[in-house]
């Protein structure tokens, strides 16, 4: 796969508690284990601190682990070690598309792979299910960084995953492969 121009990437559902953490860590471990290891692997830990929001051990066990970003959503705020390092740990993904004075960022690019491609990864939030967070609308705010026209790979449901190639007429990389994720 090196030279070939393919790259594996893991995107997690939700990962709960220690538990979880412990099975994502166990997961990785045997797909390196069988020669399958991810180039880029981005978890949902909007659940890892016992069920409750992210913790910044939960997030360190989950970088020691492999994963390479972690994304959150409503119960971001939950866990005040997270909201010690939010600011500071660009790895640590908030929903972009709250209120653009909130601690964190919502996106970021990490090189991945062998050769160091940049992959973007956003995090939206959607309106389902919310009840504590006032995100603003996802769709108007994506569009102002990917091309969404060309974003492939959509999941069904109220949740919503692809990757699609930067516009470059709105000031975006055309270099950039973004991950999304509005839940």
């Amino acid at each position: 796969h090196p030279g070939s121009g393919d790259m594996k990437i893991l995107i997690t559902g939700v990962i709960v508690g220690s538990t979880g953490r412990k099975a994502l860590a166990r997961y990785l471990e045997y797909l390196s284990e069988k020669d399958e290891k991810p180039d880029f692997v981005v978890a949902n830990g909007n659940f890892a601190a016992g069920g409750i929001g992210l913790s910044e051990d939960a997030s360190r066990e989950m970088f020691d682990a492999g994963v390479d970003v972690i994304t959150t959503g409503e119960n971001v705020w939950d866990q005040k070690t997270l909201q010690d390092i939010i600011d500071t740990q660009p790895r640590i993904l908030r929903p972009c598309n709250l209120p653009e004075n909130s601690p964190g960022k919502g996106t970021v690019v990490v090189p991945a792979g062998p050769g160091g491609v940049p992959v973007g990864v956003i995090n939206l939030s959607g309106y389902s299910f919310i009840q504590r967070i006032l995100p603003d609308n996802p769709f108007p705010m994506i569009r102002g960084i990917i091309d969404i026209d060309n974003a492939i790979g959509a999941a069904g449901g109220s949740d919503r995953g692809g990757h699609g190639r930067s516009d470059p007429l709105q000031g975006g990389d055309p270099g950039i492969a973004w991950i999304t994720q509005i839940r």
